[in-house]
This record gives structure tokens, C-alpha cells and sequence, in this order.
């Protein structure tokens, strides 16, 4: 059940300009109607003519069928030409490829974030064990997943086999807006999609919505907070995704949910931070080498996988769809896509458990 925070959010989410709630909805809905036999061929034809990529898949599929190259531009016309299950199979399969596209793309032209987000989920862990906070392994993946929420705000990524590619960056996404999207959002729309990763934590999602103000989280404020001084040290020291921000503050209420007291008067941060940021700057090398072996590892580890676990983790994480939306699109039940995804993640979770430790 979603709470009525997150459906706040996607009205005004929607009201300043950022499209990604809304194209969650939209896939679901397709799924539902691709995969009814009594859908109207009209109805199909009106919802598939609105999504230009599954205009050209369908296209495709018909031009190929009856050999007639780029003779076939209509959609009614190419769903007239095709039959109910090669309809459906095209455009569930132009759904999930597109979805997979775009996780990789984000390596490509998101390299900042990416960077960002794994050097917060290895100072996250090391702050935890630093601090003795119980659950070093739930500090990585807070940390690895804080500022997801940038991901979604701005427009799609572009095709690595596009003309003139351009990085990513936050600051391009929003200034470029016909209606600009406040940066502020990021924390609200990684709350929002983490809330659709149904295997997720529920703590990891609070922290996440709380990480720049960890004292409002209501699950596990001490994890937030945790999440919160992994944050502000890799601003401090190595940036994020809106650049280096060497007077980022800390929280001084994020101390007290980790026990940590100002040395004494006219002392805002405690003692213990200052060691905690020396330790970081001095393994920075070492840091830095594995953030950059991490992202090498996780593209190769998601392209190893069979492709219907690439779809499976492309469409559930960086479209939203529901476990049970990806069954419908990989003609499955939940139950078999549940598996698949246990031994999907399984791989990854090795590989991020290999580099979570101090050097």
C-alpha cells in the first residue's frame, strides 16, 4: 500500500516537470493491455502510436515479416500485418531492451553520480564499522543508493550510439527544463522508487529520504545519519554529482543519533569526525582505485547475465515496474521472477560485499 506521502509527491512531482512517475504508470498499463487478448486493436494502436519507439519496433517487425523495407510506417497498418502474439512479443521485448539501454547508458553518461554514489556506499560502510553501528552491509547500500532519485528527475539518457553524446550532470538536466525540477527533489524521488523495489529494506528507503536531514527519519535514524556523514565526507572531499562542496555542514543532530558530542565549547563538529575524514583522505588512493574496479565490475556483472534477468533488473530498477508487471512482461509467473531475481542480485551482492572493506 503506498502511503500518502508518496502519492503527494507524484502529483507534484508531475506539476514541476519530472516525467518518470508517470512513465511507470504508463508501462504498467501497456503490459496490462498487450498481454489482454480482448484489447481492441484500436486501443492498442492509440496507446503504442503515443510511444514513437514502439511505433518503430512494431514497424519493424512488420516491414521484416513481409518483406517490405520501411514500407510499413502506420501502426495501424503494422498491427493489422501481425498477429496477436507477435504483437505482444514485440513490444513486451521493446519495452525490456529499452529499459536495459538505459542502465547501461547511465554508466556512460552518468559517471559522476555513479562515482559519487559508490564512494558514499564504501565510506558508508567504513563509517559504520568505524562507529560500531551494527549493520555495516545495510550502510553500503544506503550510501550506494542516496542520491538514486537524481537519476529519475531529469530527461532520458541518450543512445551511446547517438550523434554528439553529452555527460550527465544534475545541473544540465534541471537548467535545461522547460520547467525546471529543484535538485531538492532527489531525496523524495529515490524515496519514491525505492518504494517500488519490493525486496528493498524499508530502513534503506527512510535513510535515503532523510539523508541530508537524517533526524526526520522514523525507521532507523542512527543508518540515516550514518548514510548522512558518508555523504557530507565525499562532498568535502572528492565531491558528488553537484560538484565539490567543501562547506557542506553536518548535521549536529545527526551526532547525537550516533552518540558523537562536540569536543567542547566553540567545537561544532566532534573530535572523532575530524579522525574520521583523515582516515578517508588517507586511503583516497586506494578509495578511488576501487570505485573505479566497482563500476567496471558492475557493467560487466549486469552484461554477463542471461537477458532475462537483464530485463528483469532493468525494468524493476530503473523503470519501476512491479515484480509481478516484469512477469507479465517475460510471460512468467511472480513466483519464477522472484527466484530469478534472488540469484540475479546474488551475483552482485559477492561483488559488493568483495570491495566494502577498508584497504
Amino acid at each position: 500500500m503506498r502511503t500518502p506521502i508518496i502519492d503527494e509527491f507524484e502529483h507534484r512531482a508531475l506539476e514541476e516537470g519530472a516525467a518518470f512517475p508517470f512513465k511507470a504508470r504508463v508501462l504498467e498499463y501497456v503490459i496490462d493491455l498487450v498481454n489482454d487478448p480482448r484489447t481492441p486493436i484500436s486501443r492498442l494502436a492509440a496507446v503504442i502510436g503515443w510511444n514513437p519507439i514502439l511505433m518503430r519496433s512494431l514497424s519493424a517487425s512488420a516491414n521484416n515479416a513481409f518483406g517490405l523495407p520501411g514500407r510499413v510506417r502506420d501502426v495501424n497498418l503494422a498491427l493489422g500485418l501481425l498477429g496477436s502474439e507477435t504483437i505482444r512479443n514485440t513490444v513486451k521485448w521493446a519495452i525490456a531492451s529499452r529499459a536495459t539501454r538505459h542502465i547501461v547508458n547511465s554508466f556512460h553518461y552518468c559517471g559522476d553520480l555513479w562515482d559519487h554514489s559508490l564512494m558514499c556506499g564504501l565510506v558508508s560502510r567504513a563509517v559504520a564499522v568505524e562507529l560500531d553501528f551494527p549493520r555495516a552491509d545495510q550502510a553500503f547500500i544506503g550510501g550506494l543508493v542516496h542520491d538514486i532519485g537524481f537519476l529519475f528527475l531529469g530527461d532520458d539518457l541518450p543512445s551511446t550510439d547517438g550523434e554528439n553524446p553529452r555527460d550527465w550532470t544534475p545541473e544540465r538536466d534541471h537548467s535545461g527544463a522547460g520547467c525546471p525540477i529543484s535538485p531538492d527533489m532527489h531525496e523524495e524521488a529515490g524515496s519514491w522508487m525505492l518504494d517500488r523495489w519490493e525486496t528493498l529494506d524499508a530502513d534503506i528507503r527512510d535513510a535515503v529520504r532523510h539523508h541530508h536531514g537524517p533526524t526526520g527519519a522514523e525507521r532507523n535514524p542512527a543508518l540515516a545519519a550514518v548514510v548522512h556523514v558518508a555523504d557530507v565526507i565525499c562532498h568535502r572531499l572528492f565531491g558528488g554529482p553537484m560538484g565539490k562542496r567543501p562547506d557542506m555542514p553536518y548535521s549536529t543532530r545527526a551526532f547525537d543519533a550516533l552518540g558523537l558530542s562536540p569536543t567542547c565549547a566553540g567545537h561544532s563538529m566532534p573530535e572523532r569526525m575530524h579522525w574520521l575524514e583523515q582516515q578517508v583522505l588517507r586511503r583516497a588512493p586506494a578509495l578511488n582505485l576501487k570505485v573505479s574496479v566497482l563500476k567496471e565490475n558492475m557493467i560487466n556483472s549486469f552484461e554477463e547475465l542471461e537477458e532475462p534477468e537483464r530485463f528483469l533488473l532493468a525494468l524493476h530498477y530503473f523503470e519501476g515496474l512491479s515484480l509481478e508487471g516484469i512477469a507479465g512482461v517475460l510471460g512468467t509467473t511472480r513466483e519464477h521472477v522472484v527466484i530469478m531475481h534472488s540469484h540475479a542480485l546474488q551475483r552482485f551482492a559477492a561483488m559488493l560485499t568483495e570491495f566494502g572493506e577498508w584497504s
